[in-house]
């Protein structure tokens, strides 16, 4: 949970600092993911807890929570079937379970236009790219 609420943290001032909520990477879905990864048979917990630190700025939050719960279903069954430790496995959950609520609150919403599928796909390709960084820091010891 300390994973979850670094990058919940993390999210929160990235989010204050960037000029729109698309150039803000999805910090909570990768701390998800990390922790996940180290227990994966808590992936349950770990969607809630994801989930319902989002409701506060949450139009709808039934799709929010729904699809917090698809993602870490998805992504313990792809870390406990297949190595956790494959960076390209790792890369491809990340990848395509950012665009489950990405194309959930889109469909939600009806705001499927150009513009905002290609602000959508930047969220998506800087969430997959901040991967790496939280792997690493989370990874490496304190002391």
């Amino acid at each position: 949970m300390l994973i979850i609420g670094g990058c919940l943290l993390a999210q929160w001032i990235a989010a204050l600092l960037a000029p729109s909520a698309w150039w803000t990477p999805d910090l909570l879905l990768i701390g998800m993911i990390l922790a996940i990864r180290a227990r994966p048979s808590r992936w349950m917990a770990y969607a809630l807890a994801a989930a319902l630190s989002q409701l506060a700025w949450a139009v709808r939050p039934w799709p929010l929570l729904l699809s917090h719960l698809v993602v870490a279903g998805f992504v313990s069954l792809a870390f406990t079937r297949w190595d956790p430790n494959d960076r390209r496995l790792q890369l491809m959950v990340v990848g395509i379970a950012g665009a489950v609520p990405l194309g959930v609150m889109l469909w939600v919403e009806a705001l499927w236009s150009l513009p905002l599928l290609g602000c959508a796909a930047w969220r998506l390709s800087l969430t997959v790219m901040c991967f790496p960084l939280l792997r690493r820091l989370v990874s490496t010891p304190v002391f």
